[in-house]
C-alpha cells in the first residue's frame, strides 16, 4: 500500500491473465482481506451481513466493522463477542421486534464493512498519475492462491502503450 493522503488504496504488479473479461480485474484474497466495501444494511441483505459478521476480518468473506447509528465497532476476533453483534441484526421481514419498532426502522443506519467480493466495482490507476481520465473502473474477481493483480491481456497492452506515449 502506498500513497500520502489515500485511505482505502493497493499497489501491486499487474500480471496478464486471458481468462478474465476485458472489465474485470483479478485480485488476490490477500488484498480481498484489507480492501472492504460499507454495505447499508436492508431486509434482503441482513442474512448475507449476518454471516459476514460471524465469520470475521481473518477470513475470506467476512466483514472487519460494524457501525450503527450510536458507534462504529471494530469486530473483535472473539466469535462469542462477533455473536452479539450478529444479533443486534434483525431477520424477519414485516414483523415488529422486542422493542416495538418494525425490522426497517430497526436496521435504519446500520453499515456494516464487508470484505471486497466478486462482483464488487473498484477504480484502477496506474502509478505515479493522479489524472482522473486515466481511471478505469474494473469488476472484481477474487483469485485464490494469486499474489499480483490479474487483468485481461487488452488493458495490459493499453497500459504499455499508454506509458510510451507519455
Amino acid at each position: 500500500m502506498m500513497g500520502k493522503r489515500v485511505n482505502h488504496a493497493c499497489r501491486s504488479v499487474i500480471s496478464p491473465d486471458p481468462y478474465l473479461a476485458v472489465n474485470e480485474i483479478g485480485i488476490p484474497p490477500c488484498f480481498a482481506l484489507n480492501l472492504t466495501y460499507p454495505e447499508r444494511v436492508t431486509p434482503w441483505n441482513v442474512n448475507k451481513l449476518k454471516e459476514a459478521i460471524l465469520t470475521g476480518g481473518e477470513e475470506h468473506p467476512g466483514a472487519t466493522h460494524y457501525v450503527d447509528k450510536y458507534s462504529s465497532v471494530k469486530l473483535p476476533k472473539a466469535k462469542q463477542k462477533r455473536f452479539a453483534y450478529a444479533r443486534k441484526l434483525p431477520t424477519s421481514r414485516g414483523v415488529l421486534t422486542q422493542t416495538g419498532r418494525s425490522v426497517e426502522q430497526e436496521l435504519e443506519g446500520k453499515v456494516v464493512y464487508r470484505h471486497l467480493r466478486d462482483g464488487d466495482i473498484v477504480l484502477v490507476n496506474r502509478q505515479p498519475t493522479l489524472h482522473k481520465p486515466s481511471i478505469m473502473a474494473h469488476v472484481v474477481r477474487v483469485l485464490k492462491g494469486e499474489k499480483t493483480l490479474r487483468m485481461h491481456y487488452a488493458n495490459c497492452r493499453f497500459n504499455i502503450l499508454f506509458s510510451s506515449i507519455l
